[in-house]
């Protein structure tokens, strides 16, 4: 269990090595790929033993009268059907690493958003701890001129209202981020994490690519691309389901002993099915259906993920947009009301009401901004 700060990539890493969920697949993936193994075996030959003629009459005496029959029999699978089945298992291998692929990630994703809400947390606890000392700062200003008898005793009661209020705030912030913490740790399989701090830059943020551009790579996203395997496989399913109207033959070969002469002969046998009845007709016509909703199913597929696409898209202009404002105008005009305002009430120009109004104003921009920069890095 990782302690002091940490990065995304260390969590990152964490969770790919330890994440019950995707180490549970991975067991999938080893499964379906003894499943191929499995499909490509020939049938196992059958020994068979019979015996006739046994009796208990003064002309036939026990086995001593006996026919005997020692054969051997293989079944013998014909229209490739041992072929076709390997390629249809061989293709559900390749479902099962495509799946593999989406949940890890989808793990990714899950451990970054998670980072990003803490690296957040983390922000806002600094933020109001800050504030908390600024509320301190001013509260020590307002007795003093209470005491120096230049404003009223009601403003010292409003002043330590108002150092609660920040008190309140921390302390809401500080659960919001030990929730973060033990969320971000779940990603790696821990229900008591011993991290003190995440290490990361909120504020490096870029220009966006255009939509387009971003469209363009969600043939790469294997939600996506793992429809043209299932067309494939389930074609091969189809082509299997065909093979099947052509019937299996066994062969069977051994030997014949007849214990009352001392003597031996040959046997040898076949064994056909006649399709009259079972060609395997709706076998043939299930794969066939099955095709065709796998067709639908990559539409479906195609326009969730383009539409999911296009959500986060906007939010990510939506907040980037937003910080740019935030950073650029409202920050600093907050922080020079605030500073003004501070300052202003020192010398007598401005009431306590005036200071109070512009320290919330520059908190809630501040708290504002950590709010749009993780939507914008989650986006």
């Amino acid at each position: 269990e990782p302690s002091g700060v940490i990065t995304l990539s260390k969590a990152l890493s964490l969770s790919i090595m330890k994440n019950p969920g995707l180490a549970s697949y991975s067991w999938e993936v080893r499964a379906a790929e003894a499943r191929m193994f499995q499909a490509s075996l020939l049938p196992n030959p059958e020994f068979d033993f019979e015996a006739e003629e046994l009796g208990w009459s003064d002309y036939r005496n026990g086995i001593g009268s006996a026919v005997m029959y020692f054969t051997f029999s293989q079944l013998l699978e014909l229209g490739d059907k041992r072929g076709k089945r390997t390629s249809v298992a061989r293709l559900e291998t390749d479902i099962q690493d495509w799946q593999y692929a989406s949940k890890r990630l989808d793990l990714f994703a899950e451990t970054t958003r998670a980072f990003i809400r803490a690296l957040a947390a983390r922000k806002k606890v600094a933020l109001a701890e800050k504030f908390h000392q600024l509320a301190n700062q001013v509260f020590k200003v307002v007795s003093e001129r209470v005491e120096a008898g230049k404003v009223s005793p009601l403003e010292k009661t409003k002043a330590q209202v108002t150092v609660a209020g920040t008190r309140m705030d921390l302390e809401r912030t500080r659960r919001q981020w030990d929730t973060s913490r033990k969320q971000l740790a779940a990603t790696w399989g821990s229900t008591s994490p011993l991290f003190e701090g995440v290490e990361g830059n909120l504020e490096k943020i870029s220009e966006l690519a255009s939509f387009n551009q971003l469209l363009e790579q969600t043939g790469r996203n294997p939600d996506q691309a793992r429809w043209e395997t299932e067309i494939l496989l389930r074609e091969a399913r189809l082509e299997f389901e065909k093979s099947k109207r052509i019937p299996n033959v066994t062969v069977q070969a051994g030997l014949q002993r007849f214990e009352q002469t001392n003597e031996n002969a040959f046997v040898f046998g076949l064994s056909i099915p006649l399709p009259i009845f079972n060609r395997n007709q709706g076998g043939i016509e299930e794969a066939r259906h099955n095709i065709r909703k796998v067709e639908e199913e990559k539409k479906v597929a195609d326009v969730r993920i383009k539409t999911e696409l296009s959500s986060a898209y906007q939010i990510l202009s939506a907040s980037y947009m937003e910080a740019m404002m935030l950073k650029k105008d409202i920050l600093p005009a907050a922080k020079q009301v605030f500073e003004g305002s501070s300052e202003g009430y020192r010398q007598g120009k401005f009431r306590y009401l005036d200071v109070l109004d512009a320290q919330r104003t520059l908190f809630d921009a501040q708290a504002k901004y950590i709010d749009v920069l993780a939507d914008y890095h989650e986006a």
